[in-house]
Formats: C-alpha cells, structure tokens, sequence
C-alpha cells in the first residue's frame, strides 16, 4: 500500500482507541481497571467490571455496531473470561479463534498503542486454561 503519513496514523490509532466514544471509554477504563487489579482481586475485579458493563445501556447499544472493533475483542474476551464457569478452555478459545484475525490485520504495535488491554485479558485467559483441572 501507500506509505502513511504520521497525521494518518495518529488518526487511525485515534479510532483503534475509539477515544472519542464515551461509552467505549468506559468499556476500556473498566477493563483495564479490572485487569491491573492484583492476582487474587482480578477475577473478582472483572465480574464486577462485567456486571457493571452488562447493565450500561449505552453499551449494550453500541456493542455489535462495528464502531469500533477492538473494543468489541476486548468485551467479548473478557465476558468470555467472565462466564467461564462450566466452559471447557477449548471452548473458549474457539470462540475467541475469530477476533485472532482481526488482531493479525491490525497488527500487534497497534492494537498494544491502542491502549485496549486485549494482551492482559489474554494472559488472564492463559492463567485460567493452566489452572484448569
């Protein structure tokens, strides 16, 4: 493709972050909030960020609309995380197995300057199938 000036990439950093979207804000304080959380709070920490997300309207409007696609990988992932109980990590994973193309497409430099905390959510993930029985 053609080489990106630096305004441009700044901008599409601006809309892999959805910056400018309130409610996706929130979703991505909330998350990252839960994730930074010490290892034994972590897992309480995202219930209640789930539990709380669950219930914003403005989220559950915007969820689904494509406004802003690594906050979709983010929420997904951690409701997965959140409603594992009973799931096999197999499971799990296949229903992450597509937001692995999304990620490859944006590329990992981005989706980390994103500030999305798809990486912790990940490693929470990875802490959960190794704990597992």
């Amino acid at each position: 493709g053609m080489p990106r000036g630096s305004g441009q990439a700044a901008l599409l950093f601006d809309q892999l972050a959805c910056s400018t979207h309130r409610p996706w804000l929130r979703v991505r304080h909330a998350l990252s909030e839960a994730c930074s959380a010490g290892d034994a709070e972590r897992e309480k920490a995202l219930q209640g960020a789930c539990g709380m997300l669950a219930v914003d309207g403005d989220v559950e409007g915007i969820v689904g609309d494509g406004s802003c696609p690594l906050g979709e990988v983010s929420w997904h992932v951690a409701k997965l995380l959140c409603e594992t109980d009973g799931k096999g990590a197999e499971e799990v994973a296949e229903a992450f197995h597509a937001h692995w193309q999304l990620l490859m497409a944006v590329g990992w430099s981005a989706v980390v300057r994103s500030g999305w905390p798809i990486f912790q959510l990940l490693h929470v993930f990875s802490q959960l199938v190794h704990a597992a029985p």
